[in-house]
Protein backbone atom coordinates (compact mmCIF):
# COMPACT_ATOMS: atom_id res chain seq x y z
CA UNK A 1 0.00 0.00 0.00
CA UNK A 2 1.36 3.46 -0.75
CA UNK A 3 0.52 7.04 0.04
CA UNK A 4 0.92 10.00 -2.26
CA UNK A 5 2.43 13.09 -0.68
CA UNK A 6 0.57 16.33 -1.21
CA UNK A 7 1.57 18.14 -4.40
CA UNK A 8 3.75 21.07 -3.49
CA UNK A 9 4.24 22.11 -7.11
CA UNK A 10 7.48 20.20 -7.59
CA UNK A 11 7.11 16.46 -7.92
CA UNK A 12 4.99 13.80 -6.30
CA UNK A 13 6.68 11.45 -3.86
CA UNK A 14 5.45 7.96 -3.28
CA UNK A 15 5.79 6.99 0.38
CA UNK A 16 5.65 3.39 1.57
CA UNK A 17 2.93 2.71 4.13
CA UNK A 18 4.13 2.05 7.65
CA UNK A 19 1.95 -1.01 7.93
CA UNK A 20 2.81 -4.02 5.87
CA UNK A 21 0.69 -7.07 5.44
CA UNK A 22 2.05 -10.11 7.21
CA UNK A 23 2.33 -13.37 5.31
CA UNK A 24 -0.28 -15.95 6.22
CA UNK A 25 0.61 -17.52 9.56
CA UNK A 26 3.40 -15.04 10.30
CA UNK A 27 3.31 -13.43 13.74
CA UNK A 28 3.74 -9.70 14.23
CA UNK A 29 6.87 -8.61 16.08
CA UNK A 30 5.14 -5.55 17.54
CA UNK A 31 3.65 -6.10 21.00
CA UNK A 32 1.07 -3.39 20.25
CA UNK A 33 -0.59 -5.76 17.74
CA UNK A 34 -1.61 -8.01 20.64
CA UNK A 35 -4.12 -7.63 23.46
CA UNK A 36 -3.60 -4.79 25.93
CA UNK A 37 -3.55 -7.03 29.01
CA UNK A 38 -2.52 -10.65 28.92
CA UNK A 39 -4.49 -12.70 31.47
CA UNK A 40 -5.81 -9.36 32.78
CA UNK A 41 -2.52 -9.00 34.69
CA UNK A 42 0.35 -8.32 32.30
CA UNK A 43 0.10 -5.05 30.37
CA UNK A 44 2.12 -4.34 27.23
CA UNK A 45 4.74 -2.56 29.31
CA UNK A 46 5.08 -5.31 31.94
CA UNK A 47 8.66 -6.53 32.17
CA UNK A 48 7.58 -10.16 32.41
CA UNK A 49 5.34 -9.88 29.34
CA UNK A 50 7.97 -8.02 27.32
CA UNK A 51 10.54 -10.72 28.17
CA UNK A 52 8.13 -13.51 27.20
CA UNK A 53 7.17 -11.68 24.01
CA UNK A 54 10.79 -11.11 23.01
CA UNK A 55 11.54 -14.78 23.60
CA UNK A 56 8.61 -15.83 21.40
CA UNK A 57 9.34 -13.53 18.46
CA UNK A 58 13.13 -13.73 18.57
CA UNK A 59 14.79 -14.58 15.26
CA UNK A 60 18.10 -15.67 16.79
CA UNK A 61 19.67 -18.93 15.73
CA UNK A 62 18.90 -20.32 19.21
CA UNK A 63 15.37 -18.99 19.30
CA UNK A 64 12.60 -20.12 21.62
CA UNK A 65 10.93 -22.06 18.80
CA UNK A 66 14.15 -23.92 17.97
CA UNK A 67 14.62 -24.72 21.66
CA UNK A 68 11.09 -26.17 21.87
CA UNK A 69 11.53 -27.98 18.54
CA UNK A 70 14.61 -29.71 19.96
CA UNK A 71 12.55 -31.04 22.88
CA UNK A 72 9.70 -32.06 20.57
CA UNK A 73 12.12 -34.15 18.51
CA UNK A 74 13.74 -35.58 21.65
CA UNK A 75 10.30 -36.46 23.04
CA UNK A 76 9.38 -38.15 19.75
CA UNK A 77 12.62 -40.17 19.92
CA UNK A 78 11.82 -41.27 23.48
CA UNK A 79 8.27 -42.24 22.51
CA UNK A 80 9.67 -44.26 19.61
CA UNK A 81 12.10 -46.07 21.93
CA UNK A 82 9.28 -47.09 24.25
CA UNK A 83 7.10 -48.29 21.40
CA UNK A 84 9.93 -50.30 19.84
CA UNK A 85 11.02 -51.91 23.11
CA UNK A 86 7.73 -52.57 24.84
CA UNK A 87 8.03 -55.92 26.52
CA UNK A 88 4.73 -56.83 28.08
CA UNK A 89 6.50 -59.04 30.61
CA UNK A 90 7.76 -55.79 32.19
CA UNK A 91 4.29 -54.79 33.27
CA UNK A 92 2.26 -56.05 36.17
CA UNK A 93 -0.61 -53.64 35.86
CA UNK A 94 0.17 -49.97 35.39
CA UNK A 95 3.81 -49.70 36.51
CA UNK A 96 6.80 -51.19 34.66
CA UNK A 97 8.95 -53.45 36.80
CA UNK A 98 12.66 -53.38 36.05
CA UNK A 99 14.22 -56.83 36.03
CA UNK A 100 17.94 -57.49 36.27
CA UNK A 101 17.79 -59.74 33.21
CA UNK A 102 15.77 -57.33 31.10
CA UNK A 103 17.33 -53.93 30.33
CA UNK A 104 14.28 -52.96 28.24
CA UNK A 105 12.20 -52.68 31.40
CA UNK A 106 14.69 -50.26 32.96
CA UNK A 107 14.75 -48.15 29.78
CA UNK A 108 10.95 -47.98 29.68
CA UNK A 109 10.91 -46.86 33.31
CA UNK A 110 13.54 -44.20 32.51
CA UNK A 111 11.54 -42.90 29.53
CA UNK A 112 8.38 -42.79 31.63
CA UNK A 113 10.22 -40.68 34.21
CA UNK A 114 11.43 -38.34 31.44
CA UNK A 115 7.81 -37.76 30.43
CA UNK A 116 7.39 -35.48 33.45
CA UNK A 117 10.35 -33.40 32.26
CA UNK A 118 8.91 -33.07 28.73
CA UNK A 119 5.46 -32.16 30.03
CA UNK A 120 7.01 -29.50 32.27
CA UNK A 121 8.97 -27.99 29.38
CA UNK A 122 5.89 -27.89 27.14
CA UNK A 123 3.81 -26.44 29.97
CA UNK A 124 6.40 -23.67 30.40
CA UNK A 125 6.22 -23.04 26.62
CA UNK A 126 2.44 -22.72 26.91
CA UNK A 127 2.68 -20.30 29.86
CA UNK A 128 5.32 -18.12 28.14
CA UNK A 129 3.23 -17.88 24.96
CA UNK A 130 0.03 -17.12 26.85
CA UNK A 131 1.76 -14.34 28.79
CA UNK A 132 3.30 -12.98 25.58
CA UNK A 133 0.21 -13.10 23.33
CA UNK A 134 -2.75 -13.31 25.70
CA UNK A 135 -4.93 -16.40 25.96
CA UNK A 136 -8.27 -15.96 24.23
CA UNK A 137 -11.03 -13.61 23.04
CA UNK A 138 -8.94 -10.97 21.28
CA UNK A 139 -7.08 -10.64 17.99
CA UNK A 140 -3.71 -12.44 17.75
CA UNK A 141 -4.06 -14.28 21.07
CA UNK A 142 -2.71 -17.77 21.74
CA UNK A 143 -5.96 -19.57 21.01
CA UNK A 144 -6.54 -17.82 17.66
CA UNK A 145 -3.66 -19.80 16.14
CA UNK A 146 -4.64 -23.32 15.02
CA UNK A 147 -1.22 -24.79 15.91
CA UNK A 148 -1.46 -23.31 19.38
CA UNK A 149 -4.93 -24.84 19.80
CA UNK A 150 -3.49 -28.26 18.98
CA UNK A 151 -0.57 -27.58 21.32
CA UNK A 152 -3.01 -26.66 24.11
CA UNK A 153 -4.90 -29.96 23.67
CA UNK A 154 -1.64 -31.91 23.75
CA UNK A 155 -0.32 -30.14 26.86
CA UNK A 156 -3.66 -30.58 28.64
CA UNK A 157 -3.78 -34.29 27.73
CA UNK A 158 -0.18 -34.74 28.89
CA UNK A 159 -1.07 -33.26 32.26
CA UNK A 160 -4.12 -35.52 32.46
CA UNK A 161 -1.99 -38.62 31.81
CA UNK A 162 0.26 -37.67 34.75
CA UNK A 163 -2.59 -37.62 37.23
CA UNK A 164 -3.17 -40.75 39.31
CA UNK A 165 -6.91 -40.60 38.59
CA UNK A 166 -8.45 -43.49 36.66
CA UNK A 167 -9.07 -41.48 33.48
CA UNK A 168 -9.06 -42.69 29.88
CA UNK A 169 -5.61 -42.93 28.33
CA UNK A 170 -5.11 -39.92 26.06
CA UNK A 171 -1.33 -40.30 25.80
CA UNK A 172 -1.63 -41.02 22.09
CA UNK A 173 -2.30 -37.30 21.53
CA UNK A 174 1.38 -36.57 22.28
CA UNK A 175 2.30 -38.03 18.89
CA UNK A 176 0.58 -35.04 17.23
CA UNK A 177 3.16 -32.70 18.70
Amino acid sequence: MSKVAPDDGANKEVVEAEEKELADGEKSTDINDYCANSLMIFGRDSGIRVSCFNACVSTNTMSFDNFILFFILLNALFMMLVNLNTDFECFDGAEPQAKASNSNCAMIAFVDNCELMFTTIFLIEFIVKVIAYGFICEKNTYMTDMWCQLDFVIVASSIITLTPLPLPNVGFLRSFR
